[in-house]
């Protein structure tokens, strides 16, 4: 629905005015919720807008129809994950017995190790590569992977951005920290698709010290391309990763000791890849087939 501002609300109203599809809908997105939405599949909670916190009158009339939609329309309510599941039961007051989970997936078949040829931003020059992918903002954490580089010794390291450089002010400001601290930092935007396995399997290293995530898909593409993993000790990360991650706490201090930690004792790439072999998106797929049979959704057998 384009950019946040008057037109973004603008046109979250007109979707709901005028979005009348028939039969059982199943809504992937929280600002289209039919009257017929049967099913919701909720990400994260923490991009919900709380009407109370909206400056904007027109904007917090309009979410105080939307929270209640979300809250009275849907029958069943799809986690990504168990840590959403349990803010779906807190934030807007969900039974337990409405939230069913399907856990992401990914894709082994297209995530694995050595695929594709060595990036040109990875340049073979002593310098250790670590990669960080997803959204340029201030809830991603990038901030705390370059203060927690420059204290392990930023001439030791190369920092490769892949992902939309969301928040303008934010990007130029960690970048501006970067070059202050002598690091090589490569943004390299929104890569190709096919392109992105290459990424991947070529770091030496994936930091993924979010402040928050409904699951976080990047340690699991990363697993599966046999790379080892820092990520934000939170909730959801250690659902998705079990022990074989290494954690820290939001400050560069813990962010710099376990990205020494996982540099000093890697874990073996099989075992990586092993569990991210678990996460098959067949096994999200079953899960609402069965939703959807039990919800008798036609041409489901």
């Amino acid at each position: 629905v384009g950019p946040l501002g008057f037109g973004y609300y603008a046109r979250i109203g007109w979707h709901r005015a005028t979005f009348r599809p028939r039969g059982i809908v199943h809504s992937f997105f929280w600002f289209v919720i039919p009257p017929t939405t049967r099913i919701l599949t909720i990400y994260d909670t923490f991009s919900y807008a709380d009407p109370g916190r909206v400056v904007h009158p027109a904007a917090r009339r309009l979410y105080r129809r939307l929270w209640a939609a979300i809250t009275q329309t849907p029958d069943v309510y799809v986690a990504i994950s168990e840590a959403v599941r349990r803010d779906i039961h807190r934030v807007f007051g969900v039974p337990w017995e409405r939230i069913v989970v399907a856990p992401i997936g990914v894709d082994t078949g297209r995530f694995r190790p050595s695929a594709g040829a060595r990036p040109p931003a990875f340049r073979e020059d002593g310098r250790r590569t670590i990669l960080h992918v997803g959204h340029g903002y201030k809830r991603k954490g990038i901030h705390l992977l370059v203060e927690a580089l420059g204290r392990l010794g930023a001439e030791r390291f190369r920092l490769v951005r892949v992902g939309p450089q969301t928040d303008p002010a934010y990007i130029a400001a960690y970048r501006a920290r970067a070059a202050e601290l002598g690091l090589d930092l490569v943004e390299c935007g929104v890569v190709p698709e096919d392109a992105l396995p290459s990424y991947y399997a070529h770091a030496d290293l994936l930091v993924f010290p979010s402040a928050d995530e409904g699951a976080g898909l990047p340690p699991l593409e990363a697993m599966a391309s046999g790379t080892n993993v820092v990520a934000s000790d939170i909730p959801t990360h250690r659902e998705m990763c079990g022990d074989l991650a290494f954690y820290a706490s939001a400050d560069p201090s813990s962010l710099a000791k376990a990205i020494e930690d996982a540099l000093a004792r890697p874990r073996p790439p099989e075992m990586l890849r092993a569990h991210a072999e678990e996460h098959s998106w067949a096994r999200t797929a079953d899960v609402y087939m069965r939703l959807y049979k039990e919800l008798g959704v036609a041409g489901i057998p």
